[in-house]
């Protein structure tokens, strides 16, 4: 063997027996009570170290931001440094909502392939708020940071970090705390209590241990297995300390605070046509996505210049008067909902109301492909149908939907509303129990179409009132939605048979159509001003 090899040979086994002492020492590091082996990272003058824990270590360990001692001494006494009245309102506003500890925590409990990103967290430790403690220079000024920290390389970039004496406060992330303390309380006490947005327990709607048994169809046993190895997953986490070498304490306050400011104006919270672009747990918005992908009256079609020409409005929930589009993907949702929770008596072996459950809970799981598809199927069959109607067709061929839906320059057509189209998906459903053929009833207000009934601001027509003031401006209360729903299966349905429901519908029709709320004056199907007494429902159209 040349001097070459023997010295090559002598360099392999350095680097050997160099890593095999990196690896005892980082064993040794984690079977420390109580130690982490963490990376440092700077950003800016930033500097914070990285590392994960298991989830129990958090819902242990971690509290809330508002919680943070350093920000509590200025509303206990009047020593220190004065906090202004609106970054304390600014706080508050940033309070956490326990609404959606439930959800979260299901998610937690139910979705196999789940993630959280990683904590930021603030390390504080008492001696911060001891003036007189000797971490504390003369000048007032910390002679340490607030975390237990060694050094383990001359570059300064991995630490071994002790958490005995430290407290720890979630600065951005106090949502995915609150669902991780959740998950701990299911496991622990079988039962998670739903709370108000202040952290109130309610009396109902709650979630169970047994709740996520049903709906994720697990083997009892099994799934209490895997529910208390749950707690011992990892979660990633990012340190800074409340106090850094050299700081007095209210540049420490202000520091936080100001991190604190900046992680929630840069946050954005998802829109409900944006949750609906990415969910796969929620079988309506699948079902709204799949069709909104491939049937003509919602696909993107083309524009004579080539130009892609959308139909459907995937962010905004609401549409203008003159918009190109025809209905809003959050729209879209709801219709899927309406009109297959009615269908689903129907079909024995359909279980779209199932979906409903799921979604009440909080439960992330896909519905399974096969119900996805008949979902899809029979939104598909009520979609071509509407296609039918002589307005959609013109939409469908390139006829821009402002000037259909429009009450200004427009044909005025209610078709063409988000809020009607919620309505009468709900109507055809609830006919189709009934008995009544959509495919009929569709024929039927295709004819109305064409005689003028759909026109939103004729007040002498039946959705005058119903739908819209007496300025032609929109209704868009659930009470006027549910009645346009009531109104459209009296019309589609030949009438109700029963005299008090008959009544009641009268009542509600008479009085969105009064004028003067003073007298009771209300216009009638005529253009008459008349009591709101004498108001009739119109005509069914069967």
């Amino acid at each position: 063997m040349n001097q070459i090899e023997t010295d090559i040979n002598e360099l392999e086994l350095f680097h050997r027996r160099a890593s095999e002492t990196f690896a005892r020492l980082l064993d040794d590091i984690q079977k420390k009570a109580g130690c982490h082996l963490v990376f440092q990272v700077n950003m800016g003058e930033t500097q914070s170290y990285l590392t994960s824990v298991k989830l129990g270590w958090v819902a242990e360990k971690v509290r809330l931001f508002n919680d943070l001692p350093i920000f509590k001494k200025d509303e206990e006494d009047d020593s220190g440094v004065e906090f202004s009245s609106i970054d304390l309102e600014i706080r508050q506003q940033r309070m956490p909502d326990w609404t959606r500890q439930r959800d979260m925590a299901a998610y937690l409990a139910s979705r196999r392939h789940h993630k959280f990103p990683a904590l930021l967290l603030v390390g504080w430790q008492g001696w911060v708020h001891n003036e007189r403690d000797e971490k504390w220079g003369e000048d007032k000024q910390a002679m340490s940071e607030s975390l237990n920290l060694r050094g383990l390389d001359t570059t300064g970039m991995c630490w071994e970090l002790d958490d005995s004496n430290t407290y720890f406060y979630a600065l951005d992330g106090q949502h995915r705390l609150m669902a991780i303390l959740g998950l701990r309380d299911l496991i622990r006490d079988g039962h998670l209590p739903a709370r108000d947005k202040f952290g109130k327990h309610r009396s109902a709607g709650g979630l169970s241990r047994e709740d996520i048994i049903q709906q994720t169809g697990e083997d009892k046993v099994d799934a209490h297995q895997r529910l208390q190895r749950l707690m011992d997953e990892r979660i990633g986490i990012e340190i800074i300390p409340a106090i850094r070498m050299g700081e007095n304490e209210e540049e420490g306050r202000r520091r936080l605070w100001q991190m604190f400011v900046d992680v929630n104006k840069h946050s954005k919270r998802l829109s409900n046509g944006e949750l609906t672009q990415l969910d796969e747990s929620n079988g309506y918005r699948v079902v709204a996505r799949k069709l909104v992908a491939n049937h003509p009256l919602l696909n993107s079609g083309m524009l004579p210049s080539g130009e892609e020409r959308p139909k459907v409005e995937l962010v905004k929930t609401q549409l203008s008067e003159n918009a190109d589009r025809y209905t809003t993907l959050d729209t879209m949702v709801e219709v899927v909902r309406a009109y297959l929770k009615e269908n689903e008596t129907l079909d024995e072996h359909k279980s779209y109301v199932f979906w409903d459950s799921l979604i009440a809970k909080g439960i992330s799981i896909r519905p399974n492909d096969h119900v996805l598809n008949e979902g899809v199927k029979d939104m598909t069959k009520y979609l071509d149908l509407m296609a039918r109607i002589p307005s959609h067709r013109a939409f469908i061929q390139g006829k821009i939907a402002g000037e259909i839906r429009s009450s200004d320059s427009g044909e005025d057509n209610i078709l063409f509303r988000p809020m009607v189209q919620r309505a009468l998906a709900a109507a055809v459903g609830k006919l189709a129990t009934r008995g009544f053929s959509p495919e009929k009833v569709l024929e039927t207000l295709a004819k109305k179409e064409t005689e003028g009934q759909l026109r939103l601001t004729n007040d002498k027509g039946p959705w005058f009132g119903v739908l819209c003031d007496v300025n032609g401006k929109m209704r868009r209360y659930k009470k006027n939605r549910d009645l346009c729903c009531s109104l459209f299966g009296f019309l589609l349905g030949g009438g109700v048979e029963d005299d008090i429901d008959r009544e009641r519908l009268r009542e509600d029709f008479a009085e969105q159509r009064v004028i003067d709320p003073e007298t009771g004056i209300a216009i009638d199907l005529e253009g008459n001003r008349i009591t709101r007494d004498e108001i009739h429902l119109p005509n069914p159209w069967r």
